[in-house]
C-alpha cells in the first residue's frame, strides 16, 4: 500500500433557523465551504486480476454551497415541507500516476467531477394528518431530485443521471404510540 499523508479540511459555516408565523412555520438555512488539503479518495482498480481499493491523495479541493430546509402547518392536519441544496464541489490540485505501458505520467484530473456530489438537490413534500378516536391517521406524499451523480474518482462512465423519486404513505398509529401499520410505496 502506498503511504499517504493525513487529510486536512478548515470548515466554515454560517446558519439560522427562525420559526414565524406563530411558530407554524420554520426555516433551517446555511452556506458553506470548506478547503481541503489532502484529500483522500477510494480508487477501485485491477491488481494481478483482482478488483481492490486503493487510497489515493486527491490534493486540495473546495466544497461550497448553500443548504434550505422549510416547513409550514397551513392547517392543523396539513403541513407542507421543501429543501434545496445547491454544491460547488471543485478539484484545486489533483494529479494521478498512470502507467502508460512504458513509463509512468502524472494525469491532471484537476477537472474531474466529485464522486457523489450532486450540484443540486430538491424535494417537495406534505403531510396530512386525521385523528380517529382510537389513533391517527397520516398521509404523506415526497418527491425528491437529485442531479447527475458520478460514482468513480477517475470520472468514466460509472454516474447516474438526475433522479427524481415520488414516494407516499398511508400510515395509522394507536392512540398510545405503541404500534404503527403502514402502507407506502416509492
Amino acid at each position: 500500500a502506498t503511504p499517504f499523508q493525513p487529510e486536512q479540511l478548515t470548515d466554515v459555516e454560517l446558519g439560522i433557523k427562525a420559526q414565524f408565523l406563530d411558530g407554524r412555520g420554520a426555516v433551517n438555512a446555511d452556506v458553506f465551504t470548506g478547503n481541503y488539503d489532502n484529500m483522500q479518495r477510494l480508487l477501485a482498480v485491477i491488481a494481478n486480476g483482482t478488483p481492490v481499493t486503493e487510497v489515493i491523495t486527491a490534493g486540495r479541493a473546495r466544497v461550497s454551497g448553500v443548504e434550505l430546509e422549510s416547513e409550514v402547518k397551513v392547517t392543523d392536519p396539513l403541513s407542507l415541507q421543501a429543501t434545496f441544496g445547491y454544491t460547488d464541489a471543485r478539484y484545486l490540485q489533483f494529479t494521478q500516476p498512470q502507467y502508460n505501458g512504458s513509463t509512468t505520467v502524472n494525469v491532471d484530473l484537476s477537472h474531474n467531477q466529485f464522486y457523489m456530489t450532486p450540484k443540486f438537490t430538491a424535494s417537495l413534500a406534505s403531510t396530512y394528518e386525521i385523528p380517529l378516536g382510537d389513533g391517527q391517521l397520516r398521509l404523506h406524499g415526497e418527491y425528491t431530485w437529485r442531479d447527475s451523480v458520478q460514482f468513480n474518482v477517475i470520472n468514466d462512465s460509472n454516474y447516474s443521471g438526475p433522479v427524481g423519486l415520488l414516494s407516499a404513505r398511508l400510515a395509522y398509529t394507536s392512540s398510545d404510540d405503541h404500534w404503527e401499520a403502514a402502507l407506502f410505496g416509492t
